[in-house]
């Protein structure tokens, strides 16, 4: 058995996968390796229009294990492990700083996205390795305050978090540990992944378990919702399936040829998935190289399969994959040893994925290597941040972060959003003025990304129809909220150059679930009615509602 394969079988016992798949992919993998064919290196010298810049990397005080784009336009961001605890912080792109917002409870390896209102939910948590808390977190941007909604029925570590297009939330996978393999490498069977499905109602603030929906699958499974509302998971398996919702029932739709560490949703229904799939704990002798394998799956098909496509030019495990306004994807990061830590491994080339011709380019390197435990995500301003890497044994903590302006900034002038609206409803049009509006060729949707573990949980791109008029652009919103679930995104005016505007935030609009006109009712637990009191003394108190009680003051 070759080495990958004992890896493979290893995996197995940690992720839930099958043996016979896992050695099926070790002989893939190297196959893969033998054909790294296609695309475009960067020269040395080549000019920003065509390879982009990264900045010099800039001091972070966390290593940045988790991120989201907030409604405020900044990105929330924590640590990993134990240093998780207290480590979130705000950073403002505008002014590079940083604002502390510990929270007293670990969220490192939850699953996170935007909910419809604009706050981030992250579900789950750490206690130890594998182990998770059973926590639902929301933390809101505006206040910088946090509220702990109602735990899940079972804990999760490393879980994924999708919002449904009726602004509820799937949550899915991740571990909840059973020691019950003393002895084993890693002593945990597949007992340890939650299989059970969850969904968060953040209006009614309850969750509902999806028992006709148990399944098991690697961790951080890699979920997109599809035009038809279904909901689709692409890997870091091979298996592709698809879960209906009403029935809530999984079925088979397809193999793919490989694993791959990361994926994307770059167009409504067609996901590209690139690299290999890897974990820290395959090193030393059960170490592997990485490839560049890149395949696309097109839901829209008659009957849709997944079908390679030329691969990335460098091998890469632990690359994040990020939606760019002209349409195509940045490949950043990443490692070519399975190791994910040892930095001399590091893929420091980034790549731009073009769906028009399914090829890739090699453009500017970063200047740190970046491979297990970092993120990247698109700013409103067009620019991409990565930050992070390490915060795991026998890593390095890359404590800083590395911006990329990609090559459509350095094309010429941008052009200009004057007045946006702040949001709009399904089915219908509004108007975004701008002086540029002749010279206007696309109108990007973008929602605004949260990501860890080279997944965007909350990605949703697309082109919307526009007609051009003085000073302006009539803009058509999305049909419906398969399309576009309710939230924050950010609209982007593409010129024909492929130079993006500087975004403007815009809400898609939840349909009201309620006409409340019920004040919350509050019951004060301490100090007792009646009591007379001086001076400074804390107050208990439990609030209760009929439709959702957000937080407490």
């Amino acid at each position: 058995m070759t080495m990958r394969a004992q890896a493979a079988n290893t995996k197995r016992l940690w992720r839930g996968m099958r043996s016979w798949q896992r050695s099926l992919l070790a002989l893939l993998a190297i196959v893969g390796a033998l054909v790294q064919l296609g695309g475009s290196s960067a020269a040395p010298g080549d000019p920003p229009n065509l390879i982009g810049d990264w900045s010099a990397p800039f001091a972070w005080p966390i290593v940045a294990v988790h991120m989201s784009l907030t409604s405020t336009g900044e990105v929330f961001a924590l640590d990993g492990f134990g240093p998780a605890l207290n480590s979130e912080h705000v950073w403002t792109p505008s002014t590079g700083t940083f604002r502390s917002v510990p929270y007293g409870r670990n969220l490192f390896c939850s699953g996170h996205i935007q909910l419809y209102d604009g706050r981030t939910l992250l579900a789950g948590g750490h206690i130890a390795a594998y182990q998770g808390l059973a926590d639902t977190t929301l933390f809101n941007a505006q206040t910088n305050t946090y509220f702990r909604a109602p735990d899940m029925a079972e804990p999760r570590w490393y879980p994924t978090a999708t919002e449904l297009p009726d602004g509820r939330v799937l949550v899915f996978g991740g571990d909840r540990i059973v020691q019950d393999r003393p002895g084993a490498l890693p002593p945990f069977s597949d007992a340890s992944v939650n299989s059970l499905p969850e969904v968060y109602d953040p209006v009614a603030n309850t969750w509902t378990s999806l028992t006709s929906a148990q399944l098991t699958t690697p961790l951080y499974p890699q979920l997109f919702v599809l035009s038809d509302g279904r909901v689709i998971d692409v890997g870091p398996d091979t298996t592709t399936r698809i879960l209906t919702p009403g029935t809530w029932t999984w079925s088979t739709l397809t193999t793919s040829p490989f694993d791959g560490h990361s994926a994307v949703m770059y167009r409504p229904n067609k996901i590209m998935k690139s690299g290999t799939w890897a974990d820290p704990d395959f090193n030393g002798p059960l170490a592997y190289d990485t490839n560049g394998r890149t395949a696309v799956l097109d839901m829209n098909a008659g009957s849709p399969a997944w079908r390679e496509t030329a691969p990335m030019l460098h091998g890469r495990a632990y690359h994040n994959l990020t939606l760019l306004p002209d349409g195509t994807v940045l490949a950043s990061g990443g490692s070519s040893r399975s190791d994910g830590v040892d930095l001399t491994k590091s893929v420091l080339p980034a790549e731009i994925w073009n769906p028009d011709t399914e090829t890739w380019t090699e453009v500017d390197a970063l200047q740190n290597g970046r491979q297990y435990h970092s993120t990247a995500l698109l700013l409103p301003d067009g620019r991409v941040l990565m930050a992070g890497g390490g915060a795991v044994g026998g890593g390095t903590d890359v404590k800083n972060g590395e911006i990329y302006s990609p090559p459509y900034l350095f094309k010429g002038a941008r052009p200009q959003i004057t007045a946006a609206p702040a949001s709009m409803s399904y089915g219908t049009s509004f108007d975004v003025t701008t002086p540029n509006a002749a010279q206007i060729t696309r109108v990007s949707l973008i929602r605004s990304p949260s990501v860890t573990h080279a997944l965007d949980m909350n990605q949703r791109f697309q082109f919307l129809n526009f007609t051009a008029g003085a000073g302006k652009l009539t803009v058509q919103a999305p049909a419906n909220a398969n399309l576009a679930p309710p939230g924050d995104y950010m609209l982007f005016l593409v010129d024909a150059n492929g130079v993006p505007s500087v975004a403007s935030f815009i809400r898609q609009s939840k349909a009201p679930l309620s006409n409340d006109t019920t004040p919350p009712t509050v019951t004060l637990t301490a100090p007792a009615t009646g009591s007379t009191l001086a001076g400074t003394h804390d107050v208990t108190a439990t609030a209760t509602d009929n439709d959702t009680v957000v937080g407490e003051q």
